[in-house]
């Protein structure tokens, strides 16, 4: 039951996100009582962990340019919707 209330809250909370730089929720669903599957926006292109580890090192234009849209993203959830039905979200688990 505590499974089923985190994966609730979690969709509640991404259902209402709407930004170009994050990738968008559309479904979640009960596979078993201990596991669930998102549909999740299909996103084309390498993602920025195997770039990383494909190439270790960035220039810093590059780099700066990937840091301004990850932090783009950032400052959207952090304020809450002007009509108010989405407060600000702090993201505890950003990966690459």
């Amino acid at each position: 039951e505590n499974y089923t209330k985190h994966v609730s809250r979690e969709y509640e909370i991404h259902r209402n996100v709407r930004h170009s730089r994050i990738v968008s929720l559309y479904d979640v669903f009960e596979i078993d009582n201990n596991s669930f599957a998102t549909v999740l926006e299909c996103c084309n292109g390498t993602d920025l962990d195997a770039v990383l580890k494909e190439r270790r090192r960035l220039p810093e234009r590059e780099a700066r340019a990937i840091l301004l849209q990850i932090l783009a993203g950032m400052q959207y959830l952090s304020q809450g919707s002007a009509d108010g039905s989405r407060q600000g979200i702090i993201h505890y688990d950003l990966k690459p």
